[in-house]
């Protein structure tokens, strides 16, 4: 790795340097509900806004790790036998 990624997924080794928002749900579904009804579309979008997170990109896990923390250090040697240094 050239750079150190700022971010590991304990879950799936996903690193990164940021976050993906991560929108439950359907737009599909999300499309239908207002065809049937404007309440419905109303609260199914208020739902899918409400439980909208921040998480890993490929696996949809909300638990993120910082690589220049502790556990963070041990992910990058468990996934990747890559040790960051703790410039920054």
């Amino acid at each position: 790795m050239s750079s150190v990624p700022k971010y590991i997924c304990p879950r799936c080794g996903a690193v990164g340097n940021r976050p993906a928002t991560i929108c439950p749900g359907s737009s599909l579904v999300q499309i239908l509900f207002f065809f049937l009804g404007l309440v419905p579309g109303i609260i199914y979008t208020m739902w899918r806004v409400a439980a909208t997170y921040q998480g890993c990109g490929r696996c949809g896990s909300n638990i993120l790790i910082h690589t220049k923390s502790p556990m963070g250090q041990r992910l990058l040697l468990e996934w990747y036998d890559y040790e960051a240094d703790d410039s920054d």
